[in-house]
């Protein structure tokens, strides 16, 4: 598909994914995307953009032509050939990949898990994967700073109500993600941690309670749900619990658009309780098709947990476990809240 003439920023994204890409996730220096479809849902004949993003001097695409999936920064682009693959029948996982210096692609079919030994180890399983994978290697690449002022004037766009109850979920999306943004640019790391002091000397540092971390929450909310509209209901009474939000908004067509919002830290032991089973039976009580698991990444200098994990594999983790419970209607996400290094300094990791 050819990209757009005009030198302004576009961003598009194929309406068969945009229950799961969002144009925040796009603009990222570093990001994945990955979905599942069948293998007869590819190739000849279903050619075409997943997305693309085109700004002054940058552009990132992902896509399919006839023959290939392919992924394009700027003058560099990798393809990985549709035809031959392991097993060109029934379904097929697909990644696209980007980092700053690097985009990778990988395509797992039927034939990766029936190939897989039952006891196999968590580095062969990598192997196996990376067999299945094609990389380049490319300049370091960063998206232009206008790309982020976008979003954040996206993510205060005043609206009064909205035409559908998809675009109503967007938002609430994209209201979520821009927690990142702000706790990222502004060094907000700090009131999401339980800091000791012995005089000026701290002494530990541990992550918040979720109770004590849900008013942080709502107050960065706070701006962004005058302008989108919503109405934000924190520990709204449902059966079976209290669910952490309740986002409501108008409909051009009358009535109202709901979404269900829960969080969890990522070093609970029932973080998959919760995605799989808290989460559902809240939207089932509330007869909500459309909700929001976030989950509250820690780790870093100053914590260890959880310790099989980075922000990556933990999202995918997420995601597998939602396909597999066919939750379609549940969006995950990470706010990584860990203190890293800063540039300036070297010490080496402290996990107090």
């Amino acid at each position: 598909m050819a990209r757009p003439s005009s030198s302004s920023i576009e961003i598009k994204i194929a309406p068969p994914f945009q229950s799961h890409v969002t144009p925040r996730g796009v603009i990222e220096p570093e990001g994945t995307i990955e979905f599942r479809t069948n293998y007869s849902q590819v190739g000849e004949g279903h050619s075409g953009y997943i997305f693309f993003v085109k700004a002054p001097n940058y552009c990132l695409e992902v896509g399919f032509t006839d023959n290939a999936f392919y992924i394009e920064r700027d003058a560099y682009r990798l393809e990985y050939p549709l035809k031959p693959v392991f097993l060109p029948a029934g379904n097929v996982h697909f990644f696209a990949m980007w980092l700053a210096n690097q985009l990778k692609l990988t395509v797992l079919d039927r034939s990766y898990r029936q190939n897989l030994d039952p006891e196999i180890t968590s580095s062969d399983q990598i192997a196996a994967v990376e067999k299945r994978s094609v990389i380049l290697e490319t300049p370091a690449t960063i998206p232009p700073n206008s790309l982020l002022s976008w979003a954040r004037n996206q993510a205060i766009l005043p609206s009064d109500s909205y035409e559908t109850s998809e675009s109503f979920y967007q938002a609430v999306v994209d209201s979520l993600e821009s927690i990142q943004d702000m706790v990222t640019s502004l060094g907000l790391v700090n009131p999401f941690w339980d800091i000791t002091y012995d005089g000026n000397k701290i002494v530990s540092r541990l992550p918040k309670r979720e109770p004590d971390i849900q008013p942080t929450i709502r107050a960065l909310l706070f701006q962004i749900s005058i302008a989108k509209n919503f109405e934000i209901v924190p520990e709204y009474p449902v059966s079976g619990g209290n669910l952490d939000y309740l986002i409501m908004a108008p409909l051009s067509i009358g009535g109202l658009a709901n979404s269900c919002v829960e969080f969890k830290l990522a070093h609970s032991d029932d973080l998959l309780h919760g995605l799989l089973q808290q989460l559902p039976a809240y939207m089932k009580a509330k007869a909500c098709e459309f909700g929001v698991y976030s989950v509250l990444y820690f780790k870093g200098r100053y914590f260890n947990e959880p310790a099989s994990h980075d922000p990556h594999s933990l999202r995918l983790l997420l995601e597998k476990e939602r396909r597999k419970a066919g939750l379609r209607g549940i969006r995950t996400m990470i706010l990584n809240l860990s203190h890293m290094r800063t540039p300036s300094k070297r010490e080496p990791p402290d996990y107090r």
